[in-house]
């Protein structure tokens, strides 16, 4: 039996579809808000260098919300936030509805309370892209809340406001009257900064990267309740408190939970990477 010939027509057909359809993919990518993240391969929003962050910074990776037009947990972990008066804009890269805004008085997100979210006998790290566009005029502009009612129940994380002793620096405490860890380095407003946060459990230090470069580190610092039972709140206090909130004005982008403590070259990776 004669083996048929490949009809040259429908060879060149069959090319010239495989190579729309690889550019038109590609296109795609670049045009989506949200490519979904796969645990172990890492995809990321607009204009993502998909090679720019190594999987390995997916290890222990607790939640993951890109805040560009979702607030899905994109770590797989299922820490879908819900929202609250919150509105669209610009990236730090420019790229249009990839970023969420923060009113200052109503606009936040909330995380229903699960185990690994405590934060509790681990390292841990805390990641984000922050552009505040003003100080809160109490204590502080939170990023992440996540505590009880009562004193030094949970965590807070935040940057200064007018009350405090210096005005716009990184802060992070176990949520009331313990040691509270804070930057020195003041978190300019109307301008994009990668803020982190790494607490090691063995002798309970928290160190505070602003853009990449360590800032301060503070010893004795508490680790987060096991009993912490509160919702995790980005972008205000827990509602349940009587305080002003502590609501942050301004815009986030990229929130990041680590349940270890990520390295220097890791941080480095998440500062530059083109996202």
């Amino acid at each position: 039996m004669k083996t048929p010939k490949p009809n040259p027509f429908k060879v060149g057909m069959a090319l010239a579809a495989a190579l729309f359809l690889s550019v038109s993919f590609q296109s795609c990518q670049k045009k989506n808000a949200v490519i979904p993240f796969v645990k172990g391969n890492m995809n990321f929003p607009s204009g993502a260098a998909f090679n720019a962050i190594p999987t390995t910074i997916s290890d222990s990776l607790v939640a993951f919300w890109t805040l560009a037009n979702t607030t899905y947990d994109l770590s797989g972990n299922k820490h879908n936030a819900t929202v609250h008066s919150l509105s669209l804009t610009t990236d730090r890269f420019g790229h249009t509805s990839a970023a969420y805004s923060f009113n200052g008085t109503s606009s936040y997100l909330s995380v229903v309370d699960s185990l690994p979210l405590r934060l509790s006998g681990t390292d841990f790290t805390l990641n984000a892209w922050v552009k505040l566009t003003a100080y809160n005029t109490s204590a502080g502009s939170i990023i992440i809340d996540k505590r009880l009612t009562s004193l030094d129940t949970g965590y807070t994380w935040s940057i200064t406001g007018a009350t405090a002793t210096t005005e716009g620096v990184v802060g992070f405490g176990p949520g009331g009257g313990g040691n509270n860890a804070f930057g020195t380095t003041v978190i300019g407003l109307s301008a994009w900064h990668m803020v982190t946060s790494i607490y090691t459990l063995s002798n309970r230090t928290l160190k505070i990267y602003v853009d990449g470069v360590l800032d301060n580190t503070t010893a004795n610092v508490s680790a987060p309740s096991a009993l912490n039972t509160a919702s995790l709140y980005i972008g205000r206090d827990n509602p349940g408190l009587m305080d002003n909130g502590y609501f942050f004005k301004g815009a986030m982008n990229d929130i990041r939970i680590y349940s270890r403590a990520i390295t220097t070259t890791e941080i480095s990776q998440l500062y530059n990477a083109l996202n």
